[in-house]
């Protein structure tokens, strides 16, 4: 098998791999190609992307085709792995009664992209414009609504007066930046947020390192389970994210603050009490962070696992 992300190629004398593992994609031809050779296939569904279609698209019928693909590529494949319980769900569904159910492996990192970095060391290279004591809650990813970056803003102009040290440190480009710059402005805390625009996937290791608190709430209209979360911790910070099966270890561990639904009230609440935690307090809970998820959520894991079942399918061939 290959690693998750690349693509299964022939042999060098054009025969076909031993197994195929791959992302779902829109490739109705994939699944029908595996079936008709006999591979073993391995299947990765990171989204409930026909939530989103549904909720954003203007074409009727669009989520009904993503589901006819998941339905193609669950039959198709011998084992499924998906980033949390909704997506089980839904490819449950499309399983017979004599495959196995999905597998739920949550989302994971590459620990070596995102090593744990001293604070005052990073805000130093990135030439922040704050005082050293600032008390930083950063965000990192695209500016979507679903993100509900416009809830941090909400929170941060909620407790300005009483966390006077507070600053926002949102990292990403996307729609919503305008409004958003706009949100900061209205509320009075624009001076204490900074915008940075579009960054490199391997330079964000840096910003996240900057910030002593990292932001990542689920859409309740659109199920996920955020990777920046693990990414986060692995970059040893605690973060705030919403309250999920997938991410209940977080609260088990205390890695981390996870408030019941995306209000600005409960983010102000979970803001309020990491600013009152105190700096080696917070260090080390991202310590702890970035143990549990070097210990349980790396990629090697999940290609650990499809090599061991394989292993274990060649060796009931072979009987």
């Amino acid at each position: 098998p290959v690693r998750p992300g690349e693509q299964a190629s022939p042999g060098g004398d054009g025969s076909a791999p031993p197994a195929v593992v791959t992302r779902m994609g829109n490739l109705l031809t994939l699944p029908r190609a595996v079936r008709r050779r006999h591979l073993p296939f391995y299947v990765l569904v990171r989204g409930l992307v026909s939530t989103e279609i549904k909720r954003l698209s203007r074409i009727p019928g669009l989520g009904g085709l993503w589901n006819v693909v998941l339905r193609l590529h669950c039959r198709a494949a011998r084992q499924v792995y998906v980033a949390y319980r909704e997506i089980a769900e839904a490819a449950a569904r499309y399983r017979t009664a004599g495959q196995d159910p999905p597998i739920v492996f949550p989302n994971a990192v590459d620990p070596e992209l995102f090593p744990e970095r001293d604070h005052v060391e990073a805000r130093r290279r990135l030439n922040l414009p704050w005082d050293r004591d600032s008390f930083v809650v950063g965000f990192v990813g695209s500016l979507q609504e679903r993100h509900l970056v416009h809830v941090l803003l909400d929170a941060a102009a909620a407790v300005s007066a009483e966390t006077p040290r507070l600053r926002l440190l949102v990292v990403g480009d996307g729609p919503e930046r305008n409004a958003l710059q706009a949100q900061a402005e209205h509320a009075g805390i624009a001076d204490r947020v900074l915008f940075t625009g579009f960054v490199p996937h391997e330079r964000i290791g840096e910003y996240m390192a900057a910030c002593d608190l990292l932001y990542g709430l689920v859409d309740p209209l659109e199920p996920q389970n955020p990777i920046k979360c693990y990414e986060y911790l692995a970059a040893a910070r605690p973060i705030i994210s919403s309250k999920k099966e997938e991410l209940a270890f977080v609260e088990h561990q205390d890695l981390g603050f996870i408030v019941a639904d995306a209000s600005a009230a409960l983010v102000a609440e979970a803001i309020r009490a990491a600013a009152e935690r105190t700096p080696a307090e917070l260090l080390e809970m991202g310590r702890r962070g970035r143990r549990y998820v070097l210990t349980h959520h790396t990629w090697d894991q999940l290609v650990s696992r499809i090599l061991a079942d394989y292993e274990r399918l060649r060796e009931d061939n072979s009987r």
